[in-house]
């Protein structure tokens, strides 16, 4: 470990120490320090957006929205439980993010639907199961449960590959530290 120091005037570190309390609850040592971790982390790869778990929210905007979207966006976040700027922000991290970013009802409704997929797997399976003791007069059936098998495999793996996403996965982790 090496230790970095820098001198500065103690008008200039008092100026420093109040615009950092302002940003930060830090002291201007703990900030330097984490901005230059941020920094090394980050020049490892620079188009790496969705790799933001949210907890540095030092930038503010001010954005204007119209009455209709914002009675959306306060209902939406009503809905999720969330104050409407984790809304607003979730929203823009949605449009930032280049893997599928759902909320934690959509996971379960999803995982909800990868459940009845694989029962109707399993009943698909004793149907060919017994196959020697039905007669069936459709030759194309046969085909028919290959190609819904097949179908059902490709749903499966999408459904895991969306539900197990890095973004949904900080997302249901955050969720649970909240609570």
């Amino acid at each position: 470990m090496k230790y970095i120091s820098f001198r500065i005037t103690d008008d200039n570190y008092e100026k420093l120490s109040m615009v950092v309390k302002d940003i930060t609850d830090k002291t201007p040592a703990k900030f330097f320090a984490d901005l230059a971790s941020k920094i090394i982390s980050e020049n490892k790869n620079f188009d790496n957006h969705s790799c933001d778990d949210g907890t540095d929210l030092n930038h503010v905007k001010q954005v204007r929205l119209s009455t209709s979207m914002m009675s959306f966006i306060k209902e939406q976040a009503k809905r999720n439980g969330w104050s409407e700027s984790k809304e607003i922000r979730f929203r823009l991290n949605q449009t930032i993010s280049n893997e599928p970013v759902l909320l934690d009802h959509e996971i379960a409704e999803l995982r909800g639907a990868r459940n009845a997929v694989d029962r109707i797997g399993q009943n698909i399976f004793y149907i060919i199961a017994k196959r020697q003791q039905l007669e069936i007069n459709d030759p194309a059936f046969w085909d028919d449960i290959k190609k819904l098998n097949k179908s059902i495999d490709d749903v499966k793996k999408l459904v895991n590959k969306i539900t197990l996403s890095r973004q949904n996965v900080i997302s249901v982790k955050s969720a649970r530290k909240q609570v």
